[in-house]
């Protein structure tokens, strides 16, 4: 009985381990390396989106287009709040906001292939954010949220900010552990997948400071 007891132990300890390690370690936040990464370091791919093969269009996006894209990802900011608080009512109030953000963007700040680019990018963020809006399924949200941070961190490294910072969070264990990002302006970690389940759990991936990047 003794024997049983302390296998017993041993596989509920050995599982305690493996679920910690695949949430990023404990319930402080992580930088993965030393440092904080630019922009200009390696990327993440999840569900077709390669955050690294994005095209690089800083260097002619325009000071106001820059600006306007910081304010797009300031409004995104109460969607993934209000999804941390598993409240579907308030994620699809906050959406609306993002949505008019989304619309009022006027791509002719942007030329040519960069125009384009954004054009396409806008139209299906604008897709995803609608479907958020249009359901009351949390869970529904939290998938269409997946994309739009997705689709929102490559726009982002496509053409840049004027002065905002913003963190790549990253959760492992989200969606089957297939994994799943969102963008933060705090390094704390507040799990948008997963709400007060696993509020912790994440590690704080990538620095988005272009700033910085340009000092270099």
């Amino acid at each position: 009985m003794q024997v049983f007891q302390k296998t017993g132990v041993v596989v509920m300890l050995v599982s305690l381990a493996l679920f910690v390690f695949s949430c990023g370690g404990n319930d402080h936040d992580h930088d993965h390396g030393e440092g904080e990464h630019t922009h200009e370091e390696a990327g993440h791919e999840h569900d077709g989106h390669d955050h690294d093969s994005t095209p690089d269009y800083t260097a002619s996006a325009s000071s106001a287009f820059k600006s306007t894209l910081g304010d797009l990802a300031l409004a995104y900011l109460p969607i993934k709040d209000a999804l941390v608080e598993t409240d579907a009512e308030t994620t699809a109030a906050a959406t609306q906001a993002f949505t008019t953000q989304l619309q009022q963007m006027d791509k002719a700040m942007l030329e040519g292939e960069a125009s384009a680019h954004w054009e396409a990018q806008s139209k299906e963020m604008l897709t995803h954010a609608q479907g958020i809006e249009q359901t009351e399924d949390v869970e529904a949200q939290r998938k269409h949220f997946d994309v739009l941070s997705d689709l929102l961190i490559n726009s982002i490294k496509s053409f840049g900010l004027e002065d905002d910072v913003f963190y790549i969070q990253h959760c492992p264990m989200a969606f089957d552990n297939t994994g799943a990002e969102w963008l933060s302006t705090e390094k704390g970690i507040l799990n948008p997948y997963f709400g007060d389940k696993m509020l912790r759990c994440g590690v704080v991936q990538e620095t988005l400071n272009f700033e910085l990047a340009a000092d270099k």
